[in-house]
């Protein structure tokens, strides 16, 4: 998998905190209940940004379902912090474990 580095276009405290990486992984993610398709779009240690048409708002805690290979999926829970009405949402994941950060890393080749 190829991942590059995204380069943050933001001033001042609206920067991110940690350096994301470009790719493309198919990801569901999950709110109240229902699951929902999305394109993974990019990626740090703390949170991502996912395509997806589904409807959700600032502050709504969602899971999203990593996969790892064909029959397992890392389920990780995050708090959407900047959505674009049919185009996408960012997350910053909560509670991540060292064991978390470091599989992720490992699972899309950074860090």
């Amino acid at each position: 998998m190829d991942s590059r580095l995204v380069r943050d276009r933001r001033q001042g405290t609206d920067r991110r905190k940690r350096r994301r990486f470009y790719l493309t992984r198919e990801v569901e993610w999950e709110s109240d209940g229902r699951l929902f398709n999305g394109t993974l779009s990019d990626i740090s240690e703390d949170g991502c940004f996912i395509l997806s048409g589904g409807e959700v708002a600032n502050g709504q805690r969602i899971r999203i379902h990593l996969p790892i290979d064909e029959s397992r999926a890392l389920a990780i829970a995050g708090e959407v912090v900047n959505h674009a009405y049919e185009i996408g949402f960012g997350v910053r994941f909560r509670q991540l474990g060292d064991s978390e950060i470091g599989l992720i890393k490992r699972m899309f080749n950074f860090g």
